[in-house]
């Protein structure tokens, strides 16, 4: 065959290659086109469900709309921090997806979807009582999910979404922090608990006793209990009844704290003028924190300044429920350097005088 028979033949391959090529592209562009993921409106939305999978006893958390806003039906209707479950439901309804990644059920599983293995169950309730229920699973790539509908066998891979911007536990949807104060304003603390009552007050800078016997306190002691108590965070909302199974009535312990609150005042207009200046007036408030029953991991805890039962962690509480005078009191005695200062360097102490100091030679 001659170089130019080569050349045309060539060519011509190329160009099957090309008309193969265009045929089909359309095809492909068709299998790889997004589509919405999930079909429904996120205004239309008057419920979500969650269950989280990954937890050992599959927690799950109830969100209603109250009018405008969002409440955790699971949790007392605590309401939800800004606009958390909006966000997330225009996340939902802006998904898209593929083609199916995996059609047979013998998959769902590995892809964590399954009816037993997931990472969420989501369930949305729709104005009219409809209900849309997906599976969320592992991820195929960044913000990509593995989705499947519940009753299909088909599985998506759907973004941008992954499973953890779906909480599943109420403490996802809410502000946790619970009781908290301003700790270079307090004035006074009062702790009452089963070891006794402690009074602390702030004077010139320090911490000192504020009544009984006058005690040296360790500052650092009494800063790490304002530290638990300045900013207490909970664990999840109980609801707004208080029961007697939470032991606030009467407490296990209870936390009284002051604080200064500078107040703006101008100073009324006088017809001499003074070189004497004007001091704010100062007003004092008082918050209150109590402390009830034990529960796994926590205790029940009830601020007069909301109208909700919590719980707390365990190692706040513990600080609060058993925290005595005598803990917070300065320690006495301590190491002190020998008699003569420091030993020269690489001499360990102790060693008999006359002896040089180690790695010089004697004389």
């Amino acid at each position: 065959m001659s170089k130019l028979n080569r050349l045309l033949l060539l060519l011509l391959v190329v160009q099957v290659g090309v008309l193969i090529a265009a045929r089909l592209m359309p095809q492909e562009r068709k299998q790889i086109t997004n589509k919405p993921a999930l079909a429904f409106e996120a205004g239309k939305v008057k419920q979500m469900e969650v269950v989280d999978g990954t937890s050992d006893k599959k927690e799950r958390v109830t969100l209603v709309r109250a009018g405008k806003k969002w409440v955790v039906a699971s949790a007392g209707n605590y309401p939800v921090d800004g606009d958390k479950v909006g966000d997330l439901l225009g996340k939902l309804a802006a998904l898209k997806a593929g083609e199916p990644v995996a059609t047979k059920a013998a998959h769902h599983r590995a892809l964590e979807v399954h009816k037993e293995r997931f990472q969420r169950k989501v369930t949305l309730e729709l104005e009219g009582g409809k209900k849309l229920a997906f599976y969320l699973g592992s991820s195929p790539g960044l913000k990509k999910v593995h989705l499947r509908l519940d009753g299909t066998e088909a599985v998506l891979a759907a973004q941008p979404l992954s499973a953890w911007d779906v909480g599943g536990t109420p403490s996802s949807w809410i502000d946790t922090k619970y009781f908290s104060v301003d700790r270079e304003r307090i004035a006074s603390f009062t702790l009452k608990n089963e070891k006794g009552e402690l009074v602390i007050k702030r004077d010139a800078g320090k911490w000192v006793v504020a009544q009984g016997e006058p005690l040296k306190l360790d500052q650092t002691q009494v800063d790490s209990l304002v530290s638990t108590f300045s900013s207490l965070f909970m664990r999840v909302p109980v609801g707004k009844t208080v029961e007697a199974k939470y032991g606030l009535e009467p407490a296990s312990a209870v936390l009284t704290v002051v604080t200064r609150k500078a107040e703006d005042k101008k100073a009324a207009p006088t017809s001499q003028p003074t070189s004497q200046p004007t001091s704010q007036p100062t007003t004092l408030i008082t918050q209150r924190l109590r402390l009830g029953a034990k529960v796994k991991g926590g205790r029940y805890a009830k601020s007069d300044a909301s109208r909700f039962v919590v719980e707390v962690d365990s190692s706040s509480a513990k600080e609060l429920a058993e925290k005595s005078l005598a803990d917070l009191k300065e320690k006495e005695g301590g190491a002190k350097p020998a008699p003569g200062g420091m030993p020269p360097m690489g001499m360990p102490s102790g060693m008999p005088p006359g002896m040089p100091p180690m790695g010089m030679p004697g004389r």
